[in-house]
């Protein structure tokens, strides 16, 4: 039991981990591509 939790918690903490960097690169592309067609249209 110990054994498998810790494995548990260790491929959670890695998920998370890959989860938030994939959250962050997802939305800065987002907000990148929102931002850019109205700064060129403000041009």
């Amino acid at each position: 039991m110990a054994g498998q939790t810790i494995n548990d918690r260790l491929l959670a903490a890695r998920h998370s981990i890959a989860g938030q960097g994939l959250a962050k690169s997802v939305c800065k592309a987002t907000t990148e591509e929102m931002i850019g067609p109205k700064k060129k249209h403000l041009d």
